[in-house]
């Protein structure tokens, strides 16, 4: 028969040592968990060689996430000033233009894509319509092109008259550009300006 002594000290006791035996097993369970996940931390990693910066897969200066961000298809719409100089005078000419436009910054042919439009001189009664195609690249870094195409001119007291141009682009935020250009019956007839296209849609 045990004293009271040791009778009272046993519960103190088991519940120590269940304590003790469950704190163990927790321990031992998040060791398990932790190296079947494969996880390391910051220090574990920088020892092994492994730059916890860059995600598995990549390297550092790797920026194919960002490179071809750009890339998609836009319609564009925007205002455009020129200054023409036609039949051996200078002529003001405001309008717009609407643009559809693939870009693909890593082809070789970085930008394609089609512009209708519509101008009107400051000081005559003579609005143009136009279209043309576009194709651009980006030979040092900066997208440039051509630009071809026609359009008509109409007058109140003439026929419509066709005229057919060719041009060159930059893009810079704006998009400065020149032109030279044949007219029905003869002339020609040169161009430059500035267009502002602004994005309204992309897919």
């Amino acid at each position: 028969m045990s004293s009271p002594r040791l009778a009272s000290g046993l519960p103190g006791r088991f519940w120590a040592g269940l304590g003790a035996l469950a704190l163990a097993l927790l321990v031992t369970g998040a060791a398990e968990a932790g190296s079947a996940s494969g996880a390391t931390s910051v220090p574990e990693q920088a020892a092994a060689g492994i730059d916890p910066q860059v995600p598995p897969g990549a390297t550092r200066g790797d920026d194919s996430s960002t490179v071809g961000g750009v890339d998609g298809t836009y319609l564009l719409l925007g205002p455009s000033l020129a200054s023409v100089r036609e039949e051996q005078q200078w002529e003001v000419l405001a309008g717009g233009q609407l643009t559809l436009l693939r870009i693909a910054e890593r082809a070789t042919l970085a930008a394609v894509g089609v512009a209708v439009g519509v101008a009107r001189p400051a000081v005559a009664d003579r609005p143009r319509l136009w279209s043309e195609v576009i194709v651009g690249a980006r030979p040092a870094g900066v997208l440039a092109g051509l630009a071809g195409g026609g359009g008509v001119e109409f007058s109140p007291v003439q026929q419509p008259r066709w005229r057919a141009h060719l041009g060159v682009w930059i893009f810079a935020g704006a998009v400065p550009y020149a032109r030279v250009g044949v007219l029905q019956g003869g002339g020609v007839f040169a161009e430059v300006g500035v267009q502002i296209d602004l994005p309204i849609w992309r897919w």
